[in-house]
C-alpha cells in the first residue's frame, strides 16, 4: 500500500513520564476521592463509561456539586501525559489475582487510548495467545509475558508492568503512558459488593471447557434472557473464549461494564456511605496503577466533552473471500502446531517461525483506529461499484467480479463502514467518489485517497446517490495496483 504524502504518520517517541506519587491528603474530602477513584477505575476498565455517562445523562459529578467539584479540580489536578499525537494511552491488564491457578497471567490485555481533543476513545484488545518473544530471547503466548518477567526481575511489579508496556507498544506502535492492572478476584468481590448487575443475555453461551479449581473443567451455561449476575458468573460470562470467537467474548466483557457503570450510577448513584467505603476497598483491592489521583481529578475535569468510543480486536476471525465476513482488525492468522511444538498460537500476518516479530500490519490497524478516530466518529456508510472495462481489467490480471470485493475487504479490515458492493452501469477511465456531504464526511473522503487514486469527488450527477459515499472504480485503478 502506498501513502500519499498528506498522511500524517505516527512516530514514536521513548519519552517516558516521569512518575509522580503524591500524598493527596487534605485536597479533597474523603466521598470525593472515593466518587473520583472509582470514576477513574471504571473508565480505564470499561468500554461504555462514556455513552452511558453522556446519552444516559448521568454522571458521577452529578450526585455533587458541579461548581465544586470544578473549583476544587482546577486547584489540584495533574494534566495526563499525552503522546506525540495528542493521545493518552493506558494498557488495561486483566489476571486472576494471588490465590489462584496461574494468578500471574494477563489473560486479557487491552489498549485504552483517549484523544481529549475530539473526545473519543478507542479501545484495542491483543488475544492472550498471540506468540511474542520475551525479554531474553525466550518465546512464549502473550498473556505470560508479565509472568516471566515478574518471577525474572525478583518479583518487581514496576518492572514487569513496564516490560508489558513496551512489549504492547512494540507490537501495536502506540506508545504507552499508563497501566491499570485488574484483578479477576477483586473485580468477582466488587461485582458482589454491588449485590449483582443485570445483564441481557442476547443469546445463550455454553462452554463445556471453563476452567475448573481442580485443573479441569466444568460445563459453563448462560442462557439467554435478562437476568442478574453475581461476581462469579459476571467473571465467567466475561471469560468463556472456548466455543466462542474474539468479537463475541469482547461483546460480554462490554456487556458487564455497561451493567457495572449503570448499577453504580444509576442504581446506587454512590450515596451510600457504607456501600462507598466497600467500594473503596474492592477498587484498591484489585487495581494496580501508575495513574495519580491527580490525574483522575483531571480527567473528571474533561469528562463533559465525551463523545464515542470505540471498540476493536487484533483477531484471525476473518475469511477473506467474502467482504461481509471480514472484521476490523483482521491482522493474525493461526500459526502451523507442527512449527511451535505442537503449541495453538496467534501470529501476525506476514511472521514466519524465525521470525515471529512482525508487526507491520498490527501497527497499521493500530494506528488507524487510534490516530483517525474523525473517520470512526463519521461512520460513514460506503458503496463500492466496479465501473472497469472487463477486457482491461483481464489485461491486467484481474478478474472481473472480485476487483470491488477485494478492495471490500480491504477497507472493512481498516475499519471502515462499508455498506454495500457491486457493478456501475457504465465503464470510467478515472474513478470518481460521489457524496452527499463533503463536510460530514471529509476524514473518510481523505483516507479513502490512500486506498484509491480518487480523480474527482462530486456531489451531484450520480445515476442513484445513497446515503454516506459511493465509490466507483474506473480503469486507473487496475493500472495502479
Amino acid at each position: 500500500m502506498t501513502y500519499r504524502k498528506k498522511t500524517v504518520w505516527f512516530t514514536s517517541s521513548k519519552v517516558w513520564r516521569k512518575k509522580e506519587y503524591t500524598s493527596f491528603g487534605s485536597l479533597v474530602n474523603w466521598s470525593f476521592v472515593l466518587k473520583a477513584t472509582i470514576f477513574g477505575f471504571i473508565f480505564f476498565s470499561g468500554i461504555f463509561v462514556f455513552s452511558q455517562l453522556i446519552s444516559g445523562g448521568k454522571n458521577i459529578i452529578a450526585t455533587i456539586s458541579k461548581e465544586t467539584v470544578k473549583i476544587v479540580a482546577k486547584s489540584s489536578w495533574n494534566a495526563m501525559t499525552k503522546d506525540t499525537m495528542w493521545n493518552i494511552n493506558v494498557l488495561i491488564a486483566g489476571y486472576a489475582g494471588e490465590e489462584e491457578r496461574g494468578w500471574l497471567l494477563t489473560d486479557t490485555l487491552m489498549i485504552a487510548s483517549y484523544n481529549p481533543s475530539i473526545g473519543t476513545v478507542t479501545f484495542l484488545s491483543i488475544p492472550r495467545d498471540l506468540y511474542v518473544t520475551y525479554h531474553k530471547g525466550w518465546r512464549w503466548r502473550m498473556n505470560g509475558a508479565y509472568w516471566a518477567k515478574y518471577i525474572d526481575s525478583g518479583n518487581d511489579h514496576e518492572a514487569a508492568a513496564e516490560f508489558l508496556m513496551e512489549k504492547v507498544s512494540e507490537i501495536s506502535g502506540i506508545h504507552l503512558q499508563y497501566y491499570s492492572f485488574v484483578s479477576f478476584n477483586g473485580f468477582t468481590r466488587f461485582i458482589d459488593s454491588l449485590d449483582g448487575v443485570t445483564v441481557d443475555v442476547p443469546e445463550d453461551l455454553i462452554d463445556p471447557y471453563y476452567p475448573d479449581d481442580n485443573n479441569g473443567y466444568q460445563t459453563l451455561t448462560v442462557l439467554q434472557w435478562n437476568q442478574t449476575f453475581d461476581g462469579d458468573t459476571a467473571l465467567k460470562y466475561a471469560r468463556s473464549r472456548q466455543t466462542t470467537s474474539d468479537f463475541s467474548r469482547t461483546l460480554r466483557q462490554q456487556q458487564i461494564i455497561k451493567a457495572t457503570v449503570n448499577k453504580i450510577i444509576g442504581e446506587l448513584g454512590i450515596t451510600n456511605a457504607s456501600k462507598l467505603r466497600s467500594l473503596y476497598n474492592d477498587v484498591f483491592e484489585m487495581v494496580k496503577t501508575n495513574i495519580t489521583i491527580k490525574e483522575i481529578l483531571w480527567l473528571i475535569e474533561h469528562i463533559e466533552d465525551e463523545k464515542r468510543f470505540f471498540s476493536f480486536v487484533y483477531t484471525s476471525d476473518c475469511d477473506k473471500r467474502y467482504y461481509e465476513l471480514t472484521f476490523p482488525g483482521c491482522v493474525l492468522v493461526l500459526g502451523n502446531r507442527e512449527d511451535y511444538n505442537g503449541q495453538s498460537v496467534i501470529l501476525p500476518i506476514g511472521a514466519t517461525p524465525w521470525n515471529i516479530d512482525y508487526y507491520k500490519h498490527t501497527k497499521d490497524f493500530a494506528f488507524w483506529v487510534i490516530n483517525n478516530q474523525e473517520f470512526l466518529l463519521e461512520n460513514a456508510p460506503i458503496r463500492v461499484l466496479n465501473g472497469i472495462n472487463t477486457d482491461r481489467a483481464k489485461s491486467n490480471g484481474y478478474a472481473i467480479e472480485w476487483i470491488a470485493t477485494r478492495l471490500a475487504i480491504d477497507l472493512k479490515a481498516q475499519a471502515f463502514n462499508v455498506a454495500d458492493i457491486g457493478n456501475h452501469p457504465e465503464n470510467l477511465e478515472k474513478s470518481i467518489l460521489y457524496v452527499q456531504d463533503k463536510e460530514a464526511y471529509a476524514k473518510t473522503i481523505d483516507l479513502l485517497g490512500i486506498f484509491v487514486d480518487i480523480d474527482e469527488v462530486r456531489t451531484d450527477g450520480v445515476w442513484d446517490l445513497a446515503e454516506g459515499v459511493t465509490l466507483i472504480l474506473g480503469n486507473d485503478y487496475v493500472l495502479k495496483q
